[in-house]
């Protein structure tokens, strides 16, 4: 129920010295065990004097992604992948252009496919949560490439305090986007991309609700607290010494599965 996540953006990897090229897929963030690695391909930062209508074209763009597929197949790990996130909201270059999403979408998996990497990917489709009043948000199933080119459905959703009037719970949140998703397609898993609330009081509570509704929710199969800070936003939604407590007591239910140390 909780994939190890690895942010694999140009940015995060040049951080890491050895590795000679910026879309290198690094061995040293893999997990050396046979659990899936959740892996972001963040081609904002592919996006340099190029309209994001006009990137499933670049040839640029298009030989990056070739190489990080081949990197892909050459590591030889199951991983969980997903790009172009929160399309239905105004965030990203990305946002009100359904059509070059579901294009670009299209053309990187053909890529990966072509290179074998698609053997070792599973592709995740993940909204924002349309639940969130501080957003203006679109309907995803306008972002939706098809069944063919998507193995699970996401979503992420955040209570950060600082935006809202009030404490939004995480089934407030979520629950009307798991709805949308299940109109999508009712055969295919849900997972939880990305979860968290602001660091305050009501933090652990807020969390031990959270999860208590995601256990009694069959079509989620996965689910992960976003453990960081957001800068842009300024909220600091990492877990408090007493929400990892919380969180501790949680995964001891067999439910939860595939928690590690």
């Amino acid at each position: 129920m909780f994939p190890p996540f690895r942010e694999m953006s140009p940015v995060v990897v040049r951080q890491h010295k050895t590795f000679t090229t910026e879309v290198n897929v690094p061995e040293k963030l893999i997990m050396h065990d046979i659990a899936y690695t959740f892996l972001y391909r963040d081609i904002a930062y592919d996006l340099t004097g190029i309209h994001f209508s006009q990137l499933a074209d670049d040839r640029s763009f298009r030989e990056k992604i070739e190489i990080y597929a081949k990197n892909i197949t050459k590591i030889k790990r199951p991983i969980f992948f997903s790009t172009m996130w929160e399309m239905n909201i105004s965030s990203w270059p990305w946002r009100d252009d359904p059509q070059s999403v579901k294009k670009t979408w299209k053309t990187m998996h053909k890529i990966f496919d072509d290179h074998g990497a698609n053997n070792y990917t599973t592709w995740v489709f993940v909204p924002y949560v349309i639940g969130d009043p501080s957003w203006h948000h679109e309907d995803p199933i306008y972002y939706y490439p098809g069944d063919e080119f998507v193995d699970w459905l996401g979503l992420s959703g955040y209570n950060r305090t600082g935006f809202h009037a009030r404490d939004i719970s995480f089934r407030e949140l979520a629950s009307s986007t798991i709805a949308s998703l299940q109109r999508i397609s009712k055969d295919k898993p849900v997972m939880i991309a990305e979860m968290g609330r602001t660091k305050d009081i009501g933090q652990p509570n807020w969390v031990k609700n959270a999860y208590s509704w995601i256990r009694r929710q069959p079509v989620i199969k996965a689910a992960c607290y976003w453990d960081s800070i957001d800068l842009e936003l300024e909220d600091d939604h990492t877990l408090s010494e007493y929400s990892f407590i919380v969180l501790q007591e949680i995964f001891k239910d067999p439910y939860f599965i595939g928690i590690r140390e």
